[in-house]
C-alpha cells in the first residue's frame, strides 16, 4: 500500500501544469469591454499549476497588482493543488468572479471560490460535486487502495471547506453528487449562504471603509450614480487597505519557490 501511494503522489508531483493564464479587459459575466483588468484562470487544475501561476504573475507583476479580480473558469482537478491556489487567493486578498462569458467553475474550482475574501458568481455558473481522481489509478488499483486514496482526498476537501466557513449543508450537498454529477448552486445559496465575502472581511470594510450593507443591497437593486460612486469607493478602499498584506504574501511565495520578479 505504501509503495502504491508513493507512486501515486510521485506521478502527481512530476505532472506538468494544465491551467491557462491570461489578462482580459472584458467582464466575466457578459463579455462587455471594461477598463478593469481580470486575471483569467482557465482549464483543469493539475499538479504544478500553482508554481506556474506564480511564474506568470512574477513575469508581469504590475499587471497583477492592477487586477480587479481573478476570473475562474475551471473544471475540477487535483485537490492538493486547488488548496495551494486557494490559500494564495486568500492570502493576497483577491476578489474572484465566475460568469457565463469566461466559463463555469465546477468541482475543485469551488475550493478556490470559497477561499476568496470577496467573490461573485451568477446562478448556474458555480457547480459542486465530489473531488475528481485520475481514472488511471482507479482502473489500475484494487478497491481497498481506491477507498484509501478517495478518503484522503475527500477528507482534505471537506476540512478545507470547513476552514473557509462554507455552510455544512453546502459541503454535504457537494459530497452527495458524484464527480460526473454537478449540482449547480442557486442564487440564494451563492449569495445568502456562502456569501459575497468572508464575514471577517465584511466587518473590516465596515470599520475601515464605511461599508453600509443596506446601501450595498440598494446598489444591487437600482441604478443610482451616487450609490455607484459610494460602492466603488468602498471597494477601492478595501483594495488599498489590503495592498501591503498582498505584497508581503507575494514576496513570501516568490522567495519560497525561488522565482525572480519582472517589475
Amino acid at each position: 500500500m505504501r509503495a502504491f501511494l508513493a507512486i501515486f503522489f510521485l506521478f502527481y508531483a512530476t505532472s506538468v501544469s494544465a491551467l491557462e493564464f491570461s489578462y482580459i479587459k472584458k467582464t466575466p459575466f457578459d463579455g462587455n469591454k471594461t477598463e478593469n483588468t481580470y486575471l483569467l484562470l482557465k482549464g483543469e487544475i493539475m499538479p504544478g499549476d500553482y508554481q506556474a501561476l506564480l511564474n506568470f504573475i512574477a513575469s508581469d507583476l504590475k499587471s497583477f497588482l492592477g487586477t480587479t479580480a481573478i476570473a475562474l473558469s475551471l473544471y475540477d482537478g487535483d485537490i492538493d493543488e486547488a488548496i495551494k491556489i486557494g490559500r494564495f487567493i486568500k492570502k493576497t486578498h483577491a476578489h474572484v468572479s465566475v460568469g457565463e462569458y469566461t466559463g463555469k467553475c465546477t468541482g475543485a474550482c469551488f475550493l478556490l471560490y470559497a477561499s476568496a475574501i470577496s467573490r461573485d458568481a451568477l446562478p448556474s455558473t458555480l457547480g459542486i460535486n465530489r473531488p475528481y481522481l485520475n481514472p488511471y489509478f482507479i482502473n489500475k488499483s484494487p478497491p481497498d487502495q481506491v477507498e484509501n486514496i478517495k478518503k484522503t482526498a475527500f477528507d482534505k476537501a471537506r476540512m478545507y471547506l470547513k476552514e473557509q466557513r462554507v455552510p455544512v449543508n453546502i459541503i454535504d450537498e457537494m459530497f452527495r453528487h458524484s464527480s460526473i454529477d454537478v449540482y449547480w448552486l442557486t442564487d440564494s445559496e451563492i449569495h445568502d449562504q456562502i456569501g459575497k465575502r468572508s464575514p471577517w472581511y465584511e466587518e473590516f470594510l465596515i470599520a475601515r471603509c464605511n461599508l453600509k450593507p443596506d446601501l450595498e443591497e440598494r446598489y444591487y437593486r437600482t441604478v443610482d450614480k451616487d450609490l455607484i460612486m459610494y460602492i466603488n469607493g468602498v471597494y477601492l478602499c478595501g483594495k488599498e487597505q489590503s495592498k501591503t498584506e498582498m505584497i508581503r504574501a507575494l514576496e513570501y511565495e516568490f522567495n519560497k519557490y525561488n522565482i525572480s520578479i519582472n517589475k
